[in-house]
C-alpha cells in the first residue's frame, strides 16, 4: 500500500544445475539429490544473511519494530518476484488478577496480527510449507527469539526462487 519494495541481491551463485526448470530423470540419476542440495546450500551467502539480520526491524508484537518487520518480510518476498500476502487473525488472551479479600478477576484482551505468506508454485499441488516467526517474547529482543529463522527463510526463498520446482513452496513468517 504505496510501499517501495527493498532491493536485494538476485544473482545465484555458479552451478550447473539449469534454473527455472525441473531436473531431468537423467539428471538426478547421473548427479543424484545430495548434489542438488550441495548445489542450493553453495549458494547461501552468509554476507546476506548478516544483512537480514541486520536490516530485519527489532520490535514486540503489536508495536512500531513488529509493523516495521512485518513490512520488510512481505516486501522482500515481493522483490524476489513470490506471490505474497498477510493473513490476518486475532489473539486472544486472557489475564487473571488478584483483586480484594483473595477474589480474582479475569479480563480477555484481544489483539489482531497478521502472518505473511508467500508461495512459489511448483509443477503440482503438493505444498511443503517452510516457516519461522518473527515476533518476539514480552520483553526480550526480536534476535534472540527467531530473527535468525526468518533470515533464514528469506535466503532460501531467494535461492529457491530461481528455480521451476516440482512440488510448491509456502514460505510462511508467523508473527504472535
Amino acid at each position: 500500500t504505496g510501499h517501495t519494495p527493498q532491493a536485494f541481491s538476485l544473482q545465484p551463485a555458479a552451478c550447473s544445475l539449469q534454473q527455472k526448470r525441473s531436473a531431468s530423470p537423467l539428471e538426478l540419476a547421473l548427479h543424484g539429490t545430495h548434489y542438488a542440495a550441495d548445489c542450493l546450500f553453495s549458494q547461501v551467502s552468509s554476507d546476506l544473511l548478516k544483512k537480514y539480520l541486520m536490516e530485519l526491524p527489532f520490535g514486540f508484537t503489536a508495536s512500531e519494530g513488529y509493523e516495521k518487520a512485518l513490512l520488510y518480510i512481505f516486501n522482500f518476498f515481493n522483490s524476489i518476484g513470490i506471490n505474497t500476502r498477510y493473513h490476518p487473525y486475532i489473539h486472544y488472551k486472557t489475564i487473571v488478577y488478584a483483586v480484594e479479600n483473595n477474589q480474582f478477576k479475569e479480563i480477555t484482551v484481544q489483539n489482531h496480527y497478521r502472518n505473511v505468506i508467500a508461495t512459489l508454485p511448483g509443477n503440482k499441488p503438493e505444498k511443503i510449507y517452510l516457516t519461522a516467526h518473527f515476533d518476539t517474547c514480552d520483553s526480550y529482543p526480536g534476535a534472540n527469539d527467531n530473527h535468525s529463522g526468518i533470515a533464514c527463510l528469506l535466503e532460501m526463498a531467494r535461492i529457491l526462487s530461481h528455480y521451476q520446482l516440482n512440488l510448491t513452496i509456502v514460505f510462511v513468517a508467523f508473527s504472535g
